[in-house]
């Protein structure tokens, strides 16, 4: 476990390390922070759709949040982290998801992304709790409508581990979703 620990943290710094030498450089100047921070284009969205069971047909409103960052070594894979959350008939489901997606960019200000998506996610009826895992596909839309705003769309089709609130809850689930967000 040590080797594990201190093989992540040389790798950690060999990545994020600082290589600019100045005799003026900044004394706060922390390189994890700063190149972490200020190197890799990242956004933040407020996400509005539906979510669908499969077998019951119903449509229910979800709202969240959603925290996107570029991949360090490709402009072409975005790494997208989800907090959604929707309740229906007592039954509340909060799902934490990361959904990495390759792009195609369909010109300067437009991109078509895909990939997978792996979460979990907590249901409460009740005062009783159930966490499940989920992972499925996505596909999502981007539009950057200025330096700073994007819009999007985003559909996933998603699978559930089994759950003691079956009659509830299904297994097999469509969300689709607009975003507004803000990139720095």
């Amino acid at each position: 476990m040590k080797k594990i620990i201190l093989l992540s943290f040389l790798t950690s710094v060999t990545l994020f390390a600082d290589t600019t030498v100045s005799a003026y450089a900044d004394p706060v100047n922390i390189p994890l922070v700063s190149n972490l921070l200020l190197g890799i284009p990242m956004g933040v969205a407020l996400l509005g759709g539906e979510k669908n069971n499969i077998s019951s047909k119903d449509w229910e409103t979800l709202y969240g949040l959603e925290f996107s960052f570029e991949c360090l070594f490709s402009k072409q894979i975005i790494s997208q982290m989800q907090l959604t959350y929707y309740d229906k008939d007592d039954l509340s489901v909060f799902d934490l998801s990361t959904n990495p997606h390759y792009l195609f960019h369909i010109s300067e200000s437009m991109a078509l992304g895909v990939g997978p998506s792996l979460g979990v996610q907590r249901l409460a009826l009740d005062h009783k709790n159930d966490l499940i895992f989920s992972y499925g596909a996505g596909a999502s839309l981007r539009v950057n409508i200025s330096d700073d705003f994007f819009v999007g769309l985003e559909s996933h089709y998603t699978w559930t581990s089994k759950t003691k609130f079956k009659d509830l809850y299904d297994e097999k689930h469509i969300h689709a979703f607009a975003k507004l967000g803000y990139q720095f």
